[in-house]
């Protein structure tokens, strides 16, 4: 389920920025809301082209403002290190608990950041790194649990930093998607 958190995000920023319009045009939100409305956005939307092969189809449906950017792959993966540390490291208790809690959101925050316009929700990262860097002192597991944890944590809050390409455009949400 959680793959497909990316691939909506982008109809829930498209859909804020309809309603964003209507009510900045005088129209009733709720209204608008549940009974909906039209506008086109500022330009035309361009006629459906059924002429492309499938592939290209399937190529843009599953591409589609999702990317793997190296930074967010490589937190995913130290989020599923993270909840093997019991096996890894022989961690137990309160540290093993801490650890696999912050690796399923290390694992759900990079997966939702994959999308372009969630890119700055990599900037969450950032807390559950420096969560990482104080459960060792708190629980006080082995030597090579404690150094796992404070490289994961140092890596997390690094690995936050670089955006990704962002190759498409999403009108009033780009300068959200730019924080660098």
């Amino acid at each position: 389920m959680l793959l497909q958190i990316p691939y909506s995000l982008d109809e829930l920023v498209a859909t804020g920025q309809f309603l964003y319009r209507r009510k900045q045009a005088g129209r009733s939100l709720w209204q608008v809301f549940f009974l909906g409305d039209e506008d086109s956005g500022g330009r035309v939307a361009p006629e459906p082209s059924f002429e492309q092969r499938p592939a290209a189809i399937m190529k843009d449906v599953v591409g589609g403002g999702v990317g793997l950017p190296w930074n967010l792959a490589v937190s995913i993966l130290i989020g599923v290190g993270l909840m093997c540390t019991r096996l890894l490291f022989g961690t137990e208790g309160a540290m093993a608990d801490w650890d696999h809690l912050i690796g399923s959101l290390t694992i759900t925050v990079a997966v939702i950041a994959l999308t372009e316009v969630a890119r700055p929700v990599r900037f969450l990262l950032v807390p559950l790194g420096i969560c990482l860097l104080l459960t060792p002192f708190a629980y006080g597991p082995g030597f090579n649990a404690s150094l796992a944890s404070l490289i994961a944590g140092l890596a997390l809050i690094l690995l936050s930093l670089p955006r990704g390409d962002i190759s498409r455009r999403y009108g009033n949400w780009n300068r959200w998607m730019f924080l660098q």
